[in-house]
């Protein structure tokens, strides 16, 4: 009990000694510890604060570059497609061209062709008319030599020369 008592009840002594520890211990806080405990806290303040404004400012680059990347995609995606649709153009060129190119060449194979056939059929034709003379002159002789002779084989003659050309 005296203990209780002594606790609901200090002595007026304790209690001033209690008081002037409290006061000194207060003002050498205040003196010594609070001033830099409250500048390192403004200081901590003050750094995540310019910390959070450089994540802030970090993250617009970000984002900006992001957009960037994303333009230069899309610039080298239409590149791209341009490359590819020249490269269509420029092979459908090349084969309409090579396709013109053989009509073309076809044209002239074949015209050439025809002037040689009709070359071969003209020289086919002067050399059957000569062969064909040759014959009528040898027909001719021979039927004056016979008309001289006899006019019936004159005729037999002329038909058997008939025969051999037909």
């Amino acid at each position: 009990m005296i203990l209780l008592n002594a606790l609901l009840m200090p002595g007026i002594g304790l209690m001033f000694w209690t008081l002037v520890i409290f006061t000194l211990l207060l003002f050498i806080l205040r003196k010594f510890a609070w001033k830099p405990i409250v500048n390192a806290l403004k200081e901590r303040e003050k750094s995540i604060e310019d910390a959070l404004h450089q994540a802030e400012k970090a993250r617009a680059e970000v984002k900006e570059l992001v957009q960037k990347n994303v333009e230069l995609i899309i610039e080298g995606q239409k590149e791209r497609d341009a490359i590819i649709k020249e490269a269509r153009d420029r092979s459908e060129q090349i084969i309409t061209e090579a396709k013109e190119e053989a009509k073309n060449q076809s044209k002239r194979i074949l015209a050439e062709a025809q002037s040689i056939i009709k070359r071969e059929r003209e020289d086919t034709i002067k050399e059957i008319k000569n062969d064909v003379s040759s014959i009528i002159l040898e027909t001719a002789k021979t039927i004056i030599v016979k008309e001289l002779e006899h006019r019936k084989d004159h005729e037999q003659l002329i038909e058997e020369k008939i025969k051999t050309l037909v």
